[in-house]
């Protein structure tokens, strides 16, 4: 059986109900383990009290540790650590995809857990990733603490899936190669320390959910008794691929005893058959020995080779008769792989976004090289991906020649913006020829590459006034070729609304490309004790995708009260010294406040170590710190760094933040290696750095430690002379050296570096271990290199000309002055046609690298295809040397652009039906244009609404326009209008400039026609088929008019005609009896007669008709306001809110609010009164005005509304066929009204004038006296 991590140690919090924030190398405070440990956990004869969990897979008992790259676990480690899996973990990474088939849940976090009633402490590493932020490949692995007796306990590891070994900073590519992870446990001193037999070892490593040292697969298991493992013994498991013989190779497994002893350990085996028998395994028995101080020996048995197609074989080596050891683990399984015939591998990766496919490409391979030609058939099946909506099948016949062992299959995934599972198909393997099929079935998993997420946010609130700002990132997995966007709001859970942080909500947009957008919440600062609280961030009704984890926790840490450091100091070798500790008052208070403290034993003992210390300490009033003393006494004695604590406890007047302070006493006894002079290497022969090695103190007895040189930037064996060896101090002496030969060469290099490296202390300890050299460069520069760089942009349109920038630079600074000459050619492109020649001298003075030739590109309208030249270098003067000596100028034609247009079509009941999609040209062109499609789900699906198309669309010379179809599913289902994208690339002698068609099926189901008559509420009608007769009565009401000819009186109310294309696709008429004809020009939505409808919404644009009503007073206010038209998403949000019911005054005043809040009155009348009346109030007009407001007779939004009535007669024509609005969701510049940024953004500034940018300026008649307003 595989083990799964325990997941039900938290209750909902299913790791525990503590977790370790997102981070990078970080670590926990320092834990008390008393409540799982009442008598501390006794770990080789120290008793600790607390331990530290580390993120990088381990933890510790002394200290924190962040170091990411790992070492070996051996006698030279000097710290006790527990290490489950030593490596450079990051989950700062949104989370990952949950572990298949386990109980891991994608958190990409460190959680922990202390159970008192189970006697347990666990840690598990849930799905985590690798530095840098990476979540492609997730671990889930745990480490626990088992409570036995007193102090003896049992080191538990499980692993459930390893996939990285190593993150990027140590060496690592793709979380694999360079420094690969380790485990086991060391106590530090020496002499006691295990590591796993796969430490080290990639492939291992990647194993270690199958391997054990108790016989279920990824499970380990020590036991520490009076504070020593149970010395025991254990077998692995082996792999080995058969061969091809004759003859036999060696199949190795390892023999481990969990701890080096003081006697010699010894243990029987034997192999044993299971599916392989003797033709298959040379039977084999003996005995396995270890030497006093040996964990590992090996046992080698021979596996006969042969080229049988068969399945996997096994055998086992079993141990028995155990001297001076327990047997853990007796029995290791062998298993022989085929490695004869066909077999296909699976594949795994992202589906891909945007236009086109992505390619899954299979690897099939032959176990072996064969004499003869071989073949096989190969097909795609489906699983859970369906053929044609998420990959293209494909089938054929693979043939490989003499030799020839693999060949590949592509397969095109259907790209699409849908969150969905992963999804799989198959790719299948038949009619070998010449070979059997040892493994006829490759998986593709499609992984999921959608959606929105949110990250979580913890912070301390602050104290002081104002507020703390938490920001959460809000991601898109996968950049979009359309805008997309996202409603969040700001919801409570132990933290209030109103008392805690500022709810509110909004949407945030995306813009094509775009994958970040932020939503700032506003955290009230306070100087409460109080537990840690929580808020939510939720998203929902995402538009373009869907939403992948929506829900981001914000987590307000409270910093009010008391805390205290932590310390350190090195100990000295007599007397004492001071250690001192700062208690900190998050604020200082207004009444007295008071805490105990004392100091707590760890490895540093009370009495011997440093002087115990205990008291009161009193803030006065306005006091915010104080600090306590410790006396340290130091000593001569080699020994480990040493630890005590300063408690905290009986606060009076206010709480504790953080009670508890380590005190670290570092060793200063004992071995140092000095940093030597640097060293110039010269250009021939050797030089000599000596590394002086010191015992601060002399001994008694001899002292001996080993050394090693080991590379930095420089190599041994071509920098220096690689040098190991050891050191013997007599009893008495305090100083030896150590001579290092470095090698002279006459290379321009950096300078480089490399260490001298101490391990293996006898008699003493290392207080510093490690020197490092720098070998000084002393070779001369070679001369910089000239290159010119290329450019490629379009040509520009109208008059003139468009600068194409070529950049010339040298590859390092010149010591003196450098010149070339320059010079541009014609190529496709036609020197004085299509741009103009130039040419001339550049000079670098010494220093200078970098330098600009501007080549001007002859602008026309002319439509043809791209055209190049070149810019050459010559005539090169000075101590330099030529490279790249011509650059490519590509003149890119941007005469001819090219569109896709919205469309819509019903969707039928039966028979054939398509969408047609208009493709369009800018301008006819002299040459054929071209560009590809491809269809994408969005609210429709391939297979089920449509088919899934691509293709390529040809306008020929002299055209503008050329049409695509899709062919749709038909149904007669009554459904949701739904949608596809048409989404184009790669095009031939035109640019895209609108690559993004969205396609609606419009359900057709129930049709006729019919002739309705409504009352006065809001109504939302769709007509469908048929020639319909409709009065709407009173209400805001929505009609979409389908098909037919139908006429439709609006009635009162705000009334909303729909059309399903875009605005350009209609005719709209004003007939002599005040009613609109509007005519779809793609004979879709056929002639209808409008009355009464202040609307009319396509599919790209709405206009506002009542330019008498809502939309005139809003647009009359936006003038008075900013003195400019609103944007389209602008006016959308605004008269919605007059829409609403709200008076204009109530948005008058909802506007001021929005954009200028508080803006003072005389600002207000400057602004307003020059916006409508065309130039600034005298100092009588404006004082005038501003009594008006402050005397209440008028308000600020009152007199914003009296002065749009006035500028009416401006732009009247201006707005009679209609004011344009976006449709759909809006997002716009500002807030919601209430002071919450709208779209993630914080509110518009204002500059002294209250209002934005100044438009254009037009003068109006005189407004009002404002000595007679009110008279």
């Amino acid at each position: 059986m595989s083990t799964y991590l325990i997941n039900t140690l938290g209750g909902s919090a299913g790791f525990g109900e503590h977790y370790l924030e997102r981070n990078d190398d970080g670590s926990t405070t320092q834990i008390d383990i008393r409540s799982v440990f009442p008598d501390g956990l006794n770990f080789f004869g120290t008793v600790w009290n607390g331990i530290y969990i580390n993120n990088n897979g381990n933890i510790t008992f002394n200290s924190t540790q962040s170091a990411y790259t790992p070492t070996a676990i051996t006698a030279s480690t000097n710290r006790p650590i527990i290490a489950a899996f030593f490596a450079d973990v990051d989950t700062r990474g949104t989370p990952g995809n949950v572990t298949l088939g386990g109980t891991s849940t994608g958190t990409n976090l460190m959680w922990y857990d202390l159970d008192p009633a189970a006697g347990a402490i666990t840690v598990t590493w849930d799905d985590v990733g690798y530095y840098s932020s990476s979540v492609n490949k997730l671990n889930a692995f745990q480490l626990q603490l088992v409570r036995v007796g007193e102090s003896d306990f049992d080191i538990v590891f499980r692993y459930e899936d390893i996939n990285w070994t190593t993150g990027s900073a140590s060496g690592g590519s793709g979380g694999l190669g360079g420094v690969v992870a380790r485990a086991g446990y060391s106590s530090g001193d020496g002499a006691n320390y295990f590591e796993l037999p796969a430490s080290g070892n990639q492939d291992a490593i990647l194993n270690l959910e199958n391997s054990s040292n108790v016989g279920q697969a990824g499970l380990w298991v020590f036991q520490v008794r009076n504070g020593a493992p149970v010395i025991s013994l254990s077998v692995s498991d082996a792999v080995i691929d058969e061969g091809n013989g004759p003859g036999t190779t060696l199949m190795t497994f390892d023999v481990v005893l969990s701890s080096p002893t003081a006697a010699p350990v010894s243990v029987g085996y034997f192999t044993q058959p299971v599916t392989a028998g003797g033709a298959d395994v040379v039977s084999q028995a003996g005995t396995v020995s270890f030497a006093p101080g040996q964990t590992r020996q090996t046992v080698a048995v021979e596996i006969v080779g042969d080229t049988t197609v068969e399945p996997d074989e096994t055998f086992l080596l079993r141990l028995f008769d155990a001297v001076n050891a327990t047997i853990g683990d007796d029995t290791g399984v062998g298993t022989i792989r085929n490695d004869d015939g066909l077999v296909v591998e699976d594949v795994s990766l992202n589906e891909g976004t945007g236009a086109g496919t992505t390619n899954a490409t299979f690897t099939v391979r032959l176990l072996s090289a064969y004499a003869q030609p071989v073949s096989v058939d190969y097909s795609t099946a489906p699983v859970t991906a369906s053929e044609g909506g998420d990959y293209a099948p494909v089938a054929g016949t693979l043939t490989f020649a003499p030799g020839e062992t693999a060949k590949s299959v592509s397969v095109n995934l259907v790209r699409d913006t849908v969150v969905e599972a992963d999804e799989t198909f198959e790719l299948r393997l038949s009619n070998p020829v010449n070979a059997q099929i040892a493994d006829g079935t490759g998986v593709a998993t499609i992984r999921n590459d959608d959606g929105f997420v949110v990250n979580d946010v913890s912070a301390a609130e602050g104290s002081g006034g104002g507020t703390t700002y938490f920001t959460f990132d809000v991601n898109l997995l996968s950049a979009l070729p359309a805008s997309s966007q996202v409603n969040y709001a700001i919801v409570g859970d132990t933290a209030t609304a109103g008392v805690d942080f500022t709810a509110h909500s909004g949407m945030l947009t995306f813009s094509a490309g775009t994958t970040l957008a932020q939503v700032f919440v506003e955290i009230a600062r306070d100087a409460l004790v109080e537990a840690d609280e929580t808020f939510r961030v939720v998203l929902s009704n995402p538009t373009g995708t869907g939403i992948a984890d929506g829900t981001g926790v914000g987590t307000i840490r409270n910093d009010d009260g008391i805390s205290v450091n932590d310390a350190t100091l090195l100990e000295g070798d007599s007397g004492s010294a001071s250690m001192v500790f700062t208690v900190t008052l998050s604020s200082a208070a207004s009444t007295a406040v008071s805490v105990n403290y004392a100091t707590a034993s760890g490895t540093a003992l009370a009495g011997s170590d440093f002087d115990a210390a205990s008291g009161t300490l009193n803030f006065a009033p306005g006091v915010s710190t104080q600090t306590v003393s410790v006396p340290i006494r130091g000593d001569v004695v080699p020994e480990w760094d040493e630890t005590f604590t300063l408690q905290l406890s009986n606060p009076v007047g206010t709480g504790l933040v953080d009670g508890s302070g380590s005190g670290t006493i570092r060793n200063d006894d004992g071995l140092t290696v000095a940093n030597p002079s640097n060293v110039t290497e010269g250009n021939t022969g050797t030089r000599t750095v000596n590394f002086t090695v010191t015992l601060n103190a002399a001994s008694a007895v001899p002292v001996a430690v080993n050394y090693a040189t080991a590379d930095g930037t420089a190599l041994a064996g071509s920098d220096y002379a690689a040098t190991a060896g050891t050191l013997v101090f007599a009893p008495g002496e305090t100083g030896k050296s150590v001579s290092v030969t470095v090698f002279g060469d006459t290379l321009f290099e950096p300078n480089e570096t490399f260490r001298m490296v101490l391990t293996d202390p006898v008699n003493t300890r290392i207080v510093d271990g490690s020197a490092t050299v720098s070998i000084l460069n002393d070779d001369a520069a070679p001369p910089p290199q000239v290159n010119v760089s290329g450019v490629r942009q379009t040509e520009g349109s109208g008059a003139g000309t468009t600068p194409f920038r070529f950049w010339v630079s040298l590859s390092s600074a010149p010591a003196a002055a450098v010149s070339v000459d320059y010079a541009t050619a014609s190529g496709t492109a036609t020197q004085g046609v299509d741009f103009v020649a130039t040419s001339g001298t550049l000079v670098f003075a010494a220093g200078e690298t970098l330098k600009e030739v501007v080549v001007p590109v002859v602008r026309d309208t002319a439509a043809e295809a791209q055209e190049t030249f070149t810019l050459q270098l010559s005539n090169l003067v000075g101590t330099a040397t030529l490279g790249a000596a011509a650059g490519t100028g590509t003149i890119l034609n941007d005469d001819v652009s090219i569109s896709v247009d919205d469309a819509a079509a019903f969707e039928g009941t039966g028979g054939a039906r398509a969408a047609n999609v208009v493709v369009r040209l800018s301008a006819p062109s002299p040459l054929p244009v071209s560009v590809d499609f491809a269809t994408a789900n969005g609210s429709a699906g391939a297979t089920g609404d449509y088919q899934a198309s691509t293709g390529t669309v040809t306008i020929l010379p002299g055209q503008t326009v050329g049409t695509l179809s899709v062919p749709l599913v038909t149904d007669g289902e009554r459904e949701s209008d739904e949608t596809f994208q048409v989404l184009l690339s790669n095009p031939v002698n035109g640019t895209i400039a609108d690559g993004e068609a969205t396609v609606t099926i419009r359900n057709d189901d129930y049709p006729g026609p019919d002739v309705l008559v409504l009352g006065n509420e809001n109504d939302d009608i769709d007509l469908n088929t048929g020639d319909d007769s409709l009065n709407a009565g009173g209400g805001n009401d929505r009609v979409r008019g389908g098909p037919g000819d139908d006429t439709i009186d609006g009635g009162d109310g705000v009334d909303t005609a729909v059309f399903a294309g875009p605005r350009s696709a209609y005719t709209i008429t004003a007939m002599p009896d005040a009613s609109l004809r509007v005519v779809d020009d793609t004979l879709v939505d056929g002639t209808d007669t409008l009355r009464n409808f202040e609307r009319l919404e396509f599919s790209d644009v709405g206009l506002a008709l009542d330019t008498a009503g809502n939309a005139g007073a809003m647009y009359g206010l936006w003038w008075a306001l900013f003195d400019r038209d609103p944007t389209p998403s602008e006016f959308a949000h605004w008269v919605g809110v007059l829409d609403g019911g709200m008076v204009a005054e109530e948005a008058a005043a909802l506007l001021l609010g929005a954009y200028v809040p508080g803006m003072a009155n005389e600002d207000f009348v400057n602004i307003v009164y020059e916006n409508v009346v065309g130039a600034p109030p005298t100092p009588a007009e404006r004082s005038a005005f501003v009594s008006l407001i402050e005397s209440g007779f008028y308000t600020q939004p009152a007199l914003l509304v009296l002065a749009a009535s006035l500028n009416g007669a401006e732009y009247a024509a201006t707005i009679a066929g209609g004011i344009p609005y976006a449709v759909g969701k809006v997002t716009v510049e500002g807030t919601d009204g209430a002071g919450h940024a709208v779209g993630g953004r914080r509110p518009a500034r204002t500059d002294a004038r209250g209002g934005r940018r100044r438009f254009a300026r037009r003068q109006f008649g005189r407004g009002p006296d404002p000595r007679r307003c009110g008279q």
